[in-house]
């Protein structure tokens, strides 16, 4: 089950179906390529090309993310590995 924020311990998930409102900060999304639905926004959301394997897409502050059947992950702060 998804936490308020990001998902659970920002780790990936398969989401049936899950709206993140927004925060007061960034978080990044990845998502394995897929059939399912990823949209963002603040009023209108705009539809992401959730048929691509994504990484660390940023989810701006003020936004929320509603997904639909996709394995995905949101996190606060982006992976390790990819930091400088």
């Amino acid at each position: 089950m998804p936490e308020t924020e990001q998902t659970k311990d920002g780790a990936f998930e398969d989401i049936e179906f899950h709206t993140w409102e927004p925060v007061d900060t960034d978080r990044y999304m990845s998502w394995k390529g897929g059939n399912g639905q990823v949209s963002v926004g603040v009023k209108v959301l705009k539809q992401q090309n959730a048929s691509e394997t994504t990484n660390d897409a940023v989810l701006q502050a003020g936004h929320k993310a509603v997904v639909f059947n996709m394995r995905f992950k949101l996190k606060s702060t982006k992976d390790e590995e990819e930091q400088v």
